[in-house]
């Protein structure tokens, strides 16, 4: 964990874009380890978080009422591919296709840990880590806010997210051509920041954040299993949470409309435990089994 969450960019300046339809990262070194997944359903977002492991949002890749901790249908892992370095450098030709791609590595599904806590799919617990089939190669991962000692969330300091969604309503998510262009969206009014309460979980908990957006920004589809992320002092960006649920973008287009609904995130610290022994896990079994 040496060089995790290193950034070339100051994604805190520039500009302050939304998601929907926002700021563009052309350099495949500003957020490196933004990660797209696509199933023959959907299309998502995700955060390397290892050169082994990916973490998304469990809706995007299984059926949120499966009850059982470990999934091992091969139909399931087979139909997902995660795509790392996807990333759209020059403007869209006229049939909307990416003209200069980045570095592409592509990978699947070894293994998945989901079902945190043994609870109840539904809305609770929307975060699955996924064990890669292979390596990924000379990519920085983001850093864990657990393997930080000096880390500590504050929701005064500023959050960006970022994911692949689309960036208007109506548009078909599983089109892979909406979704060359990574963006970023940074969440700026920490008055805005808060924990999620019913009706947007089931549950008062601490599972979850909400951040106040405009019903015009903030994510869309497509953005799920994206990352939410803050910079610390020494200039790494650690994960603070997953995309979880939107009920802003989608009504973009009603400009009439001006009132705020939240962004919804999993925090990643609620699930410390599983998430490194999961990990811990992956280096036995390789190690044994190389």
């Amino acid at each position: 964990y040496e060089n995790c969450g290193r950034s070339s960019v100051n994604l805190e300046v520039i500009y302050e874009f939304l998601i929907s339809g926002g700021y563009d990262i052309n350099d495949n070194r500003a957020i490196p380890w933004a990660v797209q997944i696509r199933t023959n359903k959907a299309s998502c977002s995700g955060i390397l978080i290892s050169h082994r492991h990916v973490i998304t949002a469990a809706h995007c890749i299984l059926n949120m009422d499966h009850s059982s901790f470990w999934y091992h249908d091969k139909k399931i892992v087979y139909a997902t591919e995660i795509v790392i370095g996807n990333y759209c450098n020059e403007n869209e030709d006229v049939d909307g296709e990416c003209i200069n791609k980045g570095k592409v590595q592509t990978r699947g599904i070894n293994r998945l840990l989901y079902n945190f806590k043994n609870g109840h799919r539904k809305r609770r617990n929307d975060i699955v880590v996924i064990e890669l089939d292979a390596p990924v190669i000379g990519v920085i991962h983001i850093c864990l806010p657990f393997l930080h000692d000096k880390y500590k969330f504050n929701k005064r300091k500023t959050l960006i997210t970022f994911g692949y969604g689309t960036t208007k309503r109506g548009r078909g998510v599983v089109d892979a051509k909406l979704h060359n262009r990574l963006k970023r969206f940074i969440y700026s009014n920490p008055d805005s920041v808060r924990n999620c309460t019913p009706p947007y979980v089931p549950i008062n908990s601490t599972e979850y954040l909400c951040a106040d957006v405009n019903v015009h920004l903030g994510l869309c589809p497509g953005d799920s299993g994206g990352g939410l992320m803050q910079k610390t002092s020494d200039n790494r960006y650690i994960l603070v949470g997953v995309n979880s649920i939107t009920v802003s973008c989608i009504y973009m287009e009603l400009t009439d409309l001006n009132f705020e609904k939240p962004n919804i995130f999993v925090q990643v610290e609620e699930y410390k435990d599983e998430i490194l022994n999961f990990m811990h896990e992956t280096k036995s079994y390789y190690s044994e089994n190389s």
